[in-house]
């Protein structure tokens, strides 16, 4: 067993420990509302996912990201605050490959201290030719493997000590453009994007028996590594009017935070510039 791990190890008891969140007196980095919660996160190395990994170790939660660069997953780790330390530990996964995200999910369980509260399906891709004019076979699968398969290869491979548990929460980071299609966005992201939706829609019809609830978040335009992609990547000027990465990292806690009783089937967060055009997500 790595440092990492046995670290986290000893802060996850320790949270398990410590009173709960409700009562618990606010850190010196954040209220604690989340304090003994056991997170796993696809996609902690950039972005929204770095977001909300160190929003969620700030809040008290011990959280396992995973990622397909270890060397993203450290920078992210590199920026928790003194009083957060150890609340991170990075694994490496290609959530595209079924054997890798299971693998994931059993090592996030051992270090979480036998157990997954609440899964965050956060890793996304696009590709710069989006049209189905240069969209390329290679492309199409590659963008659905990871946005829509990798959701799904997560979920199946938790629900099974959820449902034994008889609780938990998934919250899959989707988009608007899985709501509303958009050219910007491609054909093959808001495919996968609105699948992803439907999925966890789905999930939640299935589980909600068994105190599984899920929340598929949607942002809009959000300034991330992603807009590199887009074949006329945004001004800076423009980027500081769309949602920021902490901005959805904070609706996540909020979700994260609500009592078992209180389900949210669906958020949709915009920017500035989502609403300038008129609610329509340019993509």
């Amino acid at each position: 067993m790595d440092c990492s791990l046995q670290r986290l190890e000893k802060i996850t008891r320790h949270l398990a420990a410590a009173p709960c969140a409700a009562g618990a007196t606010a850190g010196a980095t954040g209220s604690m509302r989340l304090l003994g919660k056991r997170v796993l996160l696809t996609g902690g190395g950039s972005g929204i996912g770095r977001g909300i990994a160190l929003a969620f170790a700030n809040e008290g939660a011990a959280v396992v990201i995973g990622g397909r660069r270890v060397d993203a997953l450290q920078r992210t780790i590199a920026e928790l605050p003194a009083g957060a330390a150890g609340r991170i530990v990075p694994r490496r996964v290609d959530i595209a490959d079924p054997d890798s995200a299971a693998a994931l999910v059993a090592f996030a369980t051992e270090a979480l201290g036998g157990g997954i509260d609440v899964l965050i399906n956060n890793a996304g891709i696009n590709v710069p030719a989006r049209s189905l004019a240069e969209c390329s076979v290679a492309d199409w699968t590659k963008v659905v493997s990871v946005n829509l398969n990798g959701t799904f290869h997560m979920i199946h491979a938790v629900l099974p000590q959820m449902r034994a548990r008889g609780d938990g929460l998934i919250i899959n980071v989707t988009s608007i453009a899985g709501r509303t299609a958009t050219k910007l966005a491609g054909a093959a992201y808001c495919a996968s994007k609105f699948g992803a939706n439907a999925l966890g829609d789905m999930v939640g019809i299935e589980e909600h028996a068994n105190g599984i609830r899920v929340t598929n978040l949607c942002p809009g335009e959000v300034a991330t590594e992603l807009l590199d992609k887009r074949a006329s990547p945004p001004p800076p000027a423009t980027r500081a009017r769309m949602l920021q990465p902490e901005d959805v990292a904070a609706a996540a806690v909020m979700i994260a935070a609500l009592p078992p009783r209180a389900h949210a089937p669906t958020v949709v967060l915009t920017g500035k510039t989502t609403v300038e055009r008129g609610g329509v997500p340019m993509w």
